[in-house]
């Protein structure tokens, strides 16, 4: 996909698409680095409710990223939906972490590893909002063209055309 000039109704699309890669590649990779753990210990069952949590909606998103770069709106309308549900699903965990560990233990960084979790867990959330604003202002470029890369296209010189000789302006013949 070629990218577009800012001013281009394409413009937001080409964002979404790429916020959207990077997002679908993040929550699939962070599914993957949690379930095997889980599984190398033989809690299958637990691996089985981390992958259907993690690793399908990653898989999921990135599906409907490729549907939205071919322009298919109800791959957005899927897309939106997906993500407000895992916004809330974290939203949801982030709530459950400070009221369990503290408010103010997370601000003084008495426990690192939960201090970790809500500042990555706000990142996500950030990278999830802004994929979220590009998707809904892409909706007027779906309907336009694709933007075509053209490359390089060398100047060719076209030949000059060649004028009729009169017969004042030729030379005299050699004998």
């Amino acid at each position: 996909m070629a990218i577009p000039s800012r001013d281009d109704p394409r413009w937001p699309l080409y964002m979404a698409v790429r916020n959207l890669t990077t997002l679908s590649a993040l929550i699939f990779s962070i599914g993957a680095l949690v379930c095997l753990p889980v599984a190398s210990r033989g809690k299958w069952w637990s691996s089985v409710i981390v992958a259907m949590l993690l690793l399908s909606p990653g898989t999921a998103l990135f599906f409907l990223t490729v549907k939205i770069y071919r322009r298919k709106r109800w791959a957005a309308f899927a897309t939106i939906a997906l993500m407000t549900l895992l916004c809330l699903g974290l939203m949801f965990v982030l709530a459950l972490v400070v009221r369990h560990v503290g408010i103010i233990d997370l601000v003084r960084g008495e426990q690192v590893g939960p201090t970790v979790f809500v500042l990555f867990a706000c990142g996500l959330l950030l990278l999830t909002g802004k994929a979220l604003y590009r998707l809904s202002q892409s909706f007027p470029g779906m309907s336009l063209p694709e933007l075509r890369d053209t490359g390089f296209e060398p100047v060719i010189p076209t030949p000059q055309p060649v004028l009729p000789v009169e017969p004042h302006d030729a030379p005299p013949a050699a004998r």
